[in-house]
């Protein structure tokens, strides 16, 4: 997958993205609309050929808003920049300002011979 140029992955609820994404340095497109995506990883920012992102229609942890570049933007464009590399690189430094990280653990538990998993974020 190192040598893989798009990757489309709409509406297959993904609450999350593995780390390793990051060494897919090929990639110059990645669509990810309308899953279930509350962070961004931020070893995406290292990503240098990735051209085109989109993470509309995602729950992401934090409301970020790209600033103004330009007065007279109509908003088709700016929808496009709000979702696109440059919101994917804002929302990842708001997110190291606000000193967060998101975790995913998982508990084994056993009750009387039964095991069961948990995970919370």
């Amino acid at each position: 997958m190192e040598k893989l140029h798009t990757l489309w992955l709409p509406r297959n609820e993904l609450e999350y993205l593995p780390d390793n994404i990051s060494r897919m340095q090929s990639l110059d497109t990645l669509v990810l609309s309308k899953n279930k995506l509350r962070d961004i990883p931020p070893l995406m920012e290292g990503m240098s050929n990735l051209r085109f992102v989109n993470f509309r229609d995602n729950p992401l942890t934090y409301d970020v808003m790209l600033p103004d570049l330009k007065e007279d933007v109509d908003e088709e464009e700016n929808d496009r920049e709000m979702f696109g590399r440059d919101f994917m690189h804002f929302y990842i430094q708001e997110a190291r300002k606000r000193g967060s990280q998101t975790f995913t653990s998982v508990l084994n538990v056993t009750l009387d011979g039964v095991s069961e998993t948990a995970s919370s974020l």
